[in-house]
């Protein structure tokens, strides 16, 4: 199950996916948390797991504003390192 924008998560929300019984997959920005005065919260920082931090071309763990704003949202370095993950976890 994937969680989008896991730094704005309301508590109701929140039970709903920590309830399910499956492969559980955040994906947000701390730093673009805008939520938190309706008690959404980032739920990525209390989780167990491996925890993978996509870098830009820059190399800065904030992704440029180009592919912050670019159609598809990520550009090819994010790529390249969500497939390498992706094969690490076929492996074993």
């Amino acid at each position: 199950m994937l969680l989008d924008e896991a730094q704005d998560t309301n508590p109701v929300l929140e039970e709903i996916f920590l309830a399910q019984d499956a492969q559980r997959v955040c994906v947000g920005d701390p730093a673009q948390q805008i939520y938190e005065w309706r008690h959404a919260k980032d739920i990525m920082s209390g989780l167990p797991g491996q925890r993978l931090e996509l870098r830009s071309h820059s190399g800065s763990a904030r992704p440029s504003r180009r592919w912050r704003t670019g159609g598809c949202g990520y550009g090819p370095t994010w790529s390249e390192t969500a497939a390498n993950a992706y094969e690490r976890h076929r492996a074993g």
